[in-house]
């Protein structure tokens, strides 16, 4: 653990998924109530969920808006 130039408390940890997909298959069988996802969005990923690599889409504004929604501040909350 540090803290960074912002003061903020920073800290490593080792992921137990590194493939997306594997990730959101465990939340989904196992820990859906503890996963982060809004409880009114809990019945559509129970439905299922589909991902889309955004370098396999071929629409340039189809593409911004998906990496508009997708990219974070690499910041992980829990």
């Amino acid at each position: 653990m540090w803290i960074n130039e912002e003061g903020k408390m920073q800290s490593l940890q080792k992921r137990k998924h590194d493939d997306v997909k594997l990730f959101l298959r465990d939340i989904l069988k196992n820990n859906l109530k503890n996963s982060g996802i809004p409880k009114g969005l809990e019945k559509d990923f129970k439905k299922g969920v589909k991902i889309i690599d955004v370098n396999k889409v071929s629409t340039k504004s189809i593409k911004e808006a998906i990496v508009n929604v997708a990219v974070t501040d690499e910041t992980i909350f829990r």
